[in-house]
């Protein structure tokens, strides 16, 4: 989102001379990894021809709450042969889900 932001104003400290600019930042949901994460989404406004703005959806943060994009996914994968056992491995791994699989074994070797 960051770098969407970015294109449309400028750099944060640099402002371009477009139509777009900064409108701080308010508090969103996205999906990471099947589930609802609350995030900090940037802002952005349009100035209009008659002195006003508008608020411009991000398609970065638009694209991070589409459910259908882990559907697809699945279904692609399923299709090409992958049991529905195997799906969970399909999963991106992130540093959270990799410092849950540690400790998971850390428990395992510990008992």
């Amino acid at each position: 989102m960051a770098s969407e932001v970015s294109e449309l104003c400028g750099l944060e400290h640099k402002p371009s001379n477009s139509d777009f600019v900064r409108a701080g930042s308010i508090s969103g949901r996205v999906l990471v990894e099947g589930k609802r994460e609350t995030v900090v989404r940037p802002r952005v406004r349009k100035r209009t021809d008659d002195g006003n703005s508008k608020e411009v959806v991000l398609s970065t943060y638009q694209a991070a709450q589409d459910p259908s994009q882990l559907k697809d996914s699945i279904v692609n994968a399923l299709m090409h042969g992958v049991s529905t056992r195997d799906v969970e491995k399909l999963k991106p791994i992130s540093p959270r889900r990799r410092a849950s699989s540690n400790l998971a074994k850390a428990s395992l070797a510990v008992r």
